[in-house]
């Protein structure tokens, strides 16, 4: 954890996790998302896993779902949460994507599938409800997780997903063919309504703007082996509002440069409180 003048205030090491998401919860603690690398042979790749910490990063308990890979968890509005991924094996066969609703306590009340491959990112819904993106799907599940409809978007992987003040959704990512970014907002029922392309960027992260509208985080190819980080402001209408520009650049490094776009979105969402 850091200050807010960037200051290291604790570290705590997973050991042999890689961490996919980290939410802050109620009591003041964290819950951490990924999965572990299983030994060669095994049955399956990984096995997903969620750890919750106490303010200072140290766990309290942890949950396993073999066979699985967890990408994202968000904490509901309950103090319980949910968590979301994909099958192990990875072959990201449609019915891979699930969901996995847990108490405050880590025990399951639910565990469901659904056509999307992968699933990277959720947010809760005014009636309790979680509206998710994936690879080449997008949809909606009630408080039970039973499907209210689902959504494909040929070719595209959303990497983020969020509810819009006029009751619809936004979807953001990027083409898996063409590397292009995109960005576009749907109706309650999750038929688009309007839509952004960013070629040259990738999107992977979106949040809603302090003073409204939308930023997007990604990187932007320069050249073979060279990208740096990318940010872009935009309104609910699709409109942008301030010219994509790079922050900084790091030849050879996408994943560096992609990591410095998330954090300053981050520092964002937790201006917004």
């Amino acid at each position: 954890r850091l200050d807010a003048a960037g200051e290291e205030e604790w570290r705590e090491a997973l050991p042999g996790m890689k961490v996919s998401s980290v939410a802050k919860t109620p009591d003041g603690g964290y819950l951490a998302a990924g999965w572990l690398w299983n030994p060669a042979g095994s049955e399956n790749e990984t096995t997903g896993v969620l750890v919750k910490t106490d303010g200072n990063g140290k766990p309290i308990w942890n949950r396993t779902f073999p066979g699985t890979a967890v990408n994202t968890a968000i904490v509901a509005s309950d103090g319980g949460c949910l968590v979301g991924g994909t099958s192990s094996p990875f072959t990201y066969d449609v019915g891979d994507g699930f969901l996995i609703r847990l108490d405050a306590d880590g025990n399951t009340l639910w565990s469901r599938n659904y056509q999307v491959p992968v699933i990277f990112d959720l947010e809760e819904t005014a009636d309790g409800g979680f509206v998710y993106s994936g690879n080449y799907w997008y949809g909606l599940v009630d408080q039970d997780g039973d499907e209210a409809w689902a959504r494909k978007m040929e070719g595209l992987t959303g990497y983020a997903v969020g509810i819009q003040p006029s009751g619809g959704y936004l979807v953001a990512g990027t083409n898996a063919a063409s590397g292009e970014g995109f960005v576009f907002g749907t109706a309650a029922d999750g038929a688009i309504l309007w839509k952004m392309t960013f070629p040259g960027s990738r999107v992977y992260a979106a949040a809603s703007a302090p003073g409204g509208g939308y930023v997007l985080a990604g990187i932007q190819i320069i050249s073979t082996g060279n990208s740096t980080a990318w940010l872009a402001g935009i309104t609910e209408p699709g409109e942008e509002t301030e010219e994509p520009a790079p922050t900084t650049t790091a030849p050879g490094f996408g994943a560096a440069a992609a990591g410095a776009a998330l954090l300053i979105l981050i520092a964002t969402r937790c201006r917004r409180g």
